[in-house]
């Protein structure tokens, strides 16, 4: 049966229309192809993406006081209060167990300031920072160190300044550190320069953007008080963090006399939850890539299945002579079937071997591109997907085959060589 005068015959019925075949197999090589691009893009944009929140702490809670909206305690509403300095070690005592560290984030009052290197200038803003500030925001340090313990504790003139504002003031491939940066009247030495590696999770502003100080530095300078426009909580591993949450955030605002009503008092924000939120994010858009990149290879079968309904119609006098020669039925539609598989998975392997190249082309270029701390991460296939595909191809294609040629075959033979239409 699968002789070379079998696939001869399927060739020969194939070429006969040359174009319709082209076409028709086009639409099953597109849409596998654009399933394979598709999906493997955005699981690079999903790795990347992760990749990225990885280097941060999940168990952060951040805090940002605002307005009072309720009274309480014999204090009016639309008052303005904040998280101190002070306060951060009184929540650490108080929650030692499920607390590994508190820290405040605090912005220099005031637009963006001048800063200066040897004649060149530049406005930056400036933010001063603690030495755990770099554990749950995803930053990286291109060059030196970030803020210290020390430079707490000494209140030291230091700074660390973010990769654009190293680029505006001494160019690209110079080390800053070590030089004196002026900013209005105040010298700071740079002692690191430091990279955002997800522009997505933004506290404040963009770090690389920004000039950061030391904390007590910046509050001796500035005259601060100890005020602290956000403050984070990083949690213990172990602990429940809903519950502990919970509990904390009722100890602040019992500290600065705020309704444990006035949900509008205390913006908070858990990187946990963020993170979820991002992955479900995904998770959908995932499924709706397989969903949209599936349909397209649905389609391009269906283009199929029209083609050969069509053929079989054309060709309904040859088969009914056949049958009156003695042909068996089955192995009518057997042929039939193979022409339709011949035309699907040709068309299918050549769109998944197609998308597999661009799919290594872009890992190339990610990986070529990486130590940038590019957003999209290494491009991949999942095999269950190949693995899909490459069935409905096959189902695909043989019911596209299949139900045409067996429904002209129970026609009897005196129908199809008087008909043909």
């Amino acid at each position: 049966m699968f002789g070379r005068d079998f696939w001869r015959e399927i060739w020969y019925t194939i070429s006969k229309q040359k174009v319709r075949s082209l076409l028709t197999a086009f639409g099953v090589f597109w849409g596998t192809f654009m399933l394979v691009v598709v999906v493997g893009a955005f699981s690079g944009l999903n790795h990347g993406f992760m990749g990225l929140m990885s280097t941060m702490d999940y168990e952060t809670l951040l805090m940002s006081p605002k307005l009072t909206t309720i009274p309480y305690k014999g204090m009016s509403n639309s008052r303005e209060w904040t998280i101190k300095y002070d306060d951060l070690s009184v929540i650490e005592k108080r929650f030692h167990r499920n607390v590994r560290m508190c820290g405040g984030i605090s912005m220099i009052p005031g637009k963006k300031r001048l800063a200066s290197v040897d004649g060149k200038t530049g406005f930056a803003k400036i933010q001063c920072v603690m030495p755990s500030y770099f554990l749950p925001i995803p930053l990286k340090m291109t060059s030196g160190r970030f803020i210290n313990d020390i430079d707490m504790l000494q209140k030291r003139r230091v700074c660390v300044i973010g990769a654009n504002v190293a680029a505006r003031l001494f160019g690209d491939g110079i080390d800053p550190c070590g030089q004196q940066l002026s900013v209005e009247q105040f010298s700071y030495t740079i002692v690191g320069v430091v990279k955002k590696t997800n522009s997505t999770v933004v506290v404040i502003d963009n770090e690389d953007d920004l000039v950061l100080l030391p904390f007590t530095t910046a509050d001796a300078v500035y005259k601060l008080e100890g005020k602290c426009d956000v403050a984070y909580a990083l949690m213990d591993m172990t602990s429940t963090l809903d519950r502990d949450e919970k509990e904390l955030t009722a100890f602040v605002r019992e500290m600065h006399n705020v309704s444990p009503d006035d949900d509008y008092a205390i913006e908070l924000v858990s990187m946990q939850d963020y993170v979820k939120q991002w992955g479900l994010v995904f998770k959908g858009m995932n499924i709706l890539t397989v969903v949209v990149g599936a349909g397209m290879l649905v389609a391009g079968i269906m283009g199929i299945f029209n083609i050969m309904l069509i053929s079989i119609r054309e060709r309904r006098q040859e088969l009914g002579i056949r049958l009156s020669l003695g042909s068996n039925p089955h192995g009518i539609v057997w042929q039939v079937v193979c022409e339709s598989l011949v035309l699907t998975l040709s068309a299918g392997f050549a769109g998944l071997l197609s998308g597999l190249g661009v799919i290594t082309v872009m890992r190339r270029m990610v990986e070529y591109g990486m130590n940038g701390g590019g957003f999209l991460g290494i491009p991949q296939i999942p095999f269950g997907v190949t693995v899909a595909s490459l069935v409905l191809m096959l189902i695909g294609g043989t019911l596209a085959g299949f139900l045409p040629a067996s429904k002209v075959v129970e026609n009897e033979v005196i129908d199809l060589l008087s008909k043909q239409e």
